[in-house]
């Protein structure tokens, strides 16, 4: 490559660079975007498992800036540290143990996942005070953050193992659709114009001065559906 540029005086980039700089750029934006999606109010443990799916490599650096990035966005500096930090920590695990033979197992990944999380959100939650809610919560978070580390793992392994050409297996279908179904958890706070949201469909509504469209009937003398004035 570098022969050809001083013929040519011209970078050519191959394909395999390309695809290359394309996942590492989708595992970023998935890092980031998966950070925001939220449950129970507050708990956002979705960016951690991807990090954690990732693994030590490129694509795990990737995944680990764009979901640190995301959460001190989506959750604040206080909130977005600490997971942040159960990045951090779960990608530093993934490095130190690539060799061992542990780490190539399933389960590996998901538990230091949901380990990671549960270290750095009992020193946070600690301060708020437990109560039978709150333990609720953190526990099903901790299941939610290695349940996702396990399955985004899955859902990536037509492109890692390389068999783009072979049909989808049931159990990375469903890991596909659990991944679609945790991003519109993101997507559907983003807002775009008119209360349209990125993440669901359109909420069909009519300038101020105008209520939403009522059902058939709900307005005087009309069998259809009417924009009613509220």
């Amino acid at each position: 490559m570098r022969e050809e540029a001083r013929e040519t005086g011209k970078v050519i980039l191959r394909a395999p660079a390309l695809v290359r700089t394309a996942e590492c750029a989708i595992r970023f934006l998935l890092g980031a975007l998966l950070s925001g999606a939220e449950i129970f109010g507050g708990y956002a443990p979705f960016g951690l498992g991807l990090v954690a799916a990732s693994g030590s490599g490129i694509d795990g650096f990737c995944a680990l800036v764009g979901a640190c990035f995301g959460y001190l966005s989506f959750q604040g500096f206080a909130e977005g540290l600490r997971y942040a930090a159960a990045c951090i920590l779960a990608f530093s695990l993934a490095f130190a143990f690539f060799d061992v033979k542990a780490y190539r197992k399933s389960w590996f990944m998901p538990l230091a996942a949901a380990g990671m999380d549960g270290i750095t959100g009992f020193v946070y939650l600690s301060d708020r005070g437990w109560s039978p809610e709150s333990l609720i919560f953190f526990g099903t978070e901790l299941l939610l953050c290695g349940a996702s580390a396990y399955f985004y793992r899955v859902a990536f392994t037509p492109w890692t193992e390389k068999r783009e050409e072979e049909a989808l297996t049931p159990r990375q279908t469903v890991s596909l659709l659990i991944l679609g179904g945790t991003l519109l958890l993101t997507l559907s706070k983003i807002t775009l114009i008119w209360d349209l949201s990125a993440g669901r469909g359109p909420r069909w509504g009519w300038p101020p001065g105008w209520g939403w469209i009522s059902p058939p009937g709900a307005c005087p003398s009309t069998p259809w559906p009417t924009p009613c004035r509220g």
